[in-house]
C-alpha cells in the first residue's frame, strides 16, 4: 500500500497458470500462506488464472519470463479485485509490465510482489540480510548465496508479516522466522477465474523437505581438483545446476505427505484447483514409494497422478519399492509418473564435468527399467522420455554427439525434441563455469550474434 494507506490488509495469492503445467513450484507455498494469513484474521483469496508465458527484455543480452493475461480477462480481474478491495497481491510469477501497470493504475495504492525472482522480493531478502548482518544473526548460508537466502526468506513469515502489516512474529528459528508450511495448516479452496485456468488443470505441489540429496563434493572430482570455486554459489553436487533449495518443510516425507492429503480430503469432495495430479517435492518419499502408496489406499485418497522428479540412481535404488507399489496402484487407479529426470549425457567425460554421479551404463539401465514397467503396467505406470539431455557443451565432440545420436536410435527416441539441441546455461557462479573459464579460451565476454 502506499505510504500512509492504513486500510486493513486484503491479500490475493494470485495464481499464474501457463501451458507449462509442471511450473507450479512458485505457487507451491500459497495454500499454506492462506491459512497462515486466515488464521491471523486477513481476508485471503487464492485465484488461479490461465495466462500466456512471455519474455521481455530486462537488460542488454538479457530476458526475464513474465505472465500476460488476455485483455478481457485483465479487465474482469481488475474490476473483481477493486470491488472486492484487494491491497495486497502476492503473484507466483512476474506480470507482463502492461498488465501490471494496468492493474496498480486501476487500483491505487495496491501493493504488489510479482514472483520469487520480482524487484520487490529482493528488496525484502536485502532488508532481511541487512538486518541480520547487523544483529549478528546471518545465517552462514546467507553469506555470498544471495538467490539461496532469497528463496529461504520466500517461504518463511516474516517478511510477509511485515509486509501485510502484522506484527513480527517471535523471535526464533533465524532472522526470517519460521517456514509457514511447518506452522500452517494448508488450504485449498482456490478460485479458478477463467476457461483457460480449468482447461490447463495444473499440478499441485506436495511440499516435502528435500528435493535432491545429491551433495557430492566437487573437490572429490579428479576434474575439479585444485580449482578455485571461492566465487562459486555451492561446491557440491551437479556442477551445472542453479538450483537453491533450503527445505520448505521439516519431518517426515510420509507425514508431510499424509498432512496435506488430509486437507484436501476434508470437504469430502476434490476442490476446484485440485485436477488429481500432484507433484511431489521430496525425494525422500520416492524412496519409500511403496510405503507411501499403502499410506495413500489407507486415506482413501481417490485414483489419482503422483509425480517424482528422481536421479537415475535414485530410480535404481527404489527399482524393488517400485516393483512392490505397482500392483496396488494398479488396483486404486493411481498413476506414478516420473519426470524431469536428468540424465544429461552418454559421454563418460561430459558426465565427469557435470559430476553427476552415475555413468551411462546406468542410464541405459534405467531406460530398460521403464520399459519394463511400462510393459507389464501400462497406463499405471509412466516416464517421461527421452529424459534431458545437454548435448552441447563447450567440450562436446563430434564423436560425443554421434555417441548420443547412437543411442537414441537403440532407445527410439523421438526424431525431434530438445534433446537433439539443448546447450549448456554457464551461470557465473556455477563451477562448470569455472572450469570452463580456468581453461582459458572457451569463454567470451560477448558475441557478435546477440542470437
Amino acid at each position: 500500500m502506499a505510504s500512509g494507506d492504513h486500510r486493513p490488509a486484503r491479500l490475493l495469492l494470485l495464481e499464474c497458470v501457463t501451458l507449462l503445467r509442471q511450473r507450479v513450484d512458485r505457487a507451491q507455498l500459497f495454500p499454506f500462506w492462506k491459512g497462515w494469513a486466515e488464521d491471523r484474521g486477513i481476508p485471503v483469496r487464492w485465484v488461479c488464472v490461465g495466462g500466456r508465458a512471455g519474455l521481455e527484455p530486462a537488460g542488454q543480452s538479457w530476458f526475464r519470463p513474465v505472465v500476460n493475461l488476455d485483455s478481457g480477462d485483465a479487465l474482469r480481474l481488475t474490476e473483481d479485485l477493486r470491488r472486492w478491495g484487494a491491497t495486497h497481491v502476492l503473484a507466483n510469477e512476474e506480470l507482463a509490465t502492461e498488465w501490471a501497470g494496468s492493474l496498480t493504475g486501476a487500483i491505487p495504492g495496491i501493493s504488489m510482489v510479482g514472483g520469487l525472482r520480482s524487484a520487490e522480493m529482493t528488496s525484502w531478502m536485502v532488508r532481511l540480510r541487512e538486518e541480520a548482518e547487523r544483529q549478528g544473526t546471518m545465517p552462514a548460508r546467507w553469506r555470498g548465496d544471495s538467490a539461496y537466502t532469497q528463496i529461504d526468506v520466500w517461504q518463511r513469515e516474516r517478511w510477509l508479516s511485515r509486509w501485510i502489516g502484522l506484527p513480527d512474529p517471535p523471535a526464533g528459528e533465524g532472522p526470517a522466522g519460521r517456514r509457514v508450511a511447518d506452522i500452517a495448516e494448508p488450504r485449498y479452496d482456490a478460485e479458478i477465474f477463467n476457461e483457460a485456468a480449468a482447461r490447463l488443470e495444473p499440478m499441485i505441489r506436495i511440499v516435502g523437505g528435500v528435493f535432491c540429496d545429491w551433495t557430492a563434493p566437487l573437490r572429490d572430482n579428479p576434474v575439479y581438483r585444485g580449482l578455485d570455486l571461492s566465487e562459486c554459489s555451492r561446491d557440491y553436487g551437479c556442477s551445472f545446476c542453479a538450483m537453491r533449495t533450503p527445505a520448505p518443510a521439516t519431518g517426515d516425507p510420509l507425514d508431510l505427505a499424509e498432512r496435506q492429503f488430509r486437507r484436501l480430503l476434508a470437504s469430502g469432495d476434490r476442490p476446484r484447483r485440485d485436477s488429481g495430479r500432484y507433484d511431489f517435492y521430496d525425494i525422500r518419499l520416492f524412496l519409500r514409494i511403496d510405503e507411501w502408496v499403502a499410506r495413500a489406499a489407507a486415506l482413501g485418497i481417490p485414483p489419482s497422478e503422483f509425480c517424482f522428479s528422481p536421479r537415475v540412481d535414485h530410480v535404481l535404488k527404489a527399482q524393488d519399492r517400485l516393483r512392490n507399489a505397482l500392483p496396488l496402484c494398479a488396483d486404486r487407479g493411481y498413476v506414478i509418473r516420473l519426470f524431469r529426470i536428468g540424465a544429461e549425457n552418454f559421454s563418460e567425460a561430459e558426465q565427469q564435468r557435470f559430476n553427476k554421479g552415475f555413468s551411462s551404463a546406468r542410464i541405459e539401465e534405467v531406460l530398460a527399467l521403464f520399459r519394463e514397467f511400462e510393459s507389464r503396467w501400462p497406463g499405471t505406470f509412466q516416464a517421461t522420455r527421452p529424459l534431458a539431455f545437454i548435448p552441447f557443451t563447450p567440450w562436446t565432440t563430434l564423436e560425443e554427439y554421434g555417441l548420443l545420436l547412437e543411442k537414441a536410435v537403440q532407445w527410439g527416441f523421438p526424431p525431434g525434441g530438445r534433446w537433439l539441441f539443448d546447450t549448456l546455461e554457464l551461470g557465473p557462479d556455477l563451477p562448470i563455469t569455472a572450469l570452463a573459464r580456468a581453461e582459458g579460451d572457451l569463454l567470451v565476454p560477448e558475441f557478435e550474434d546477440p542470437a
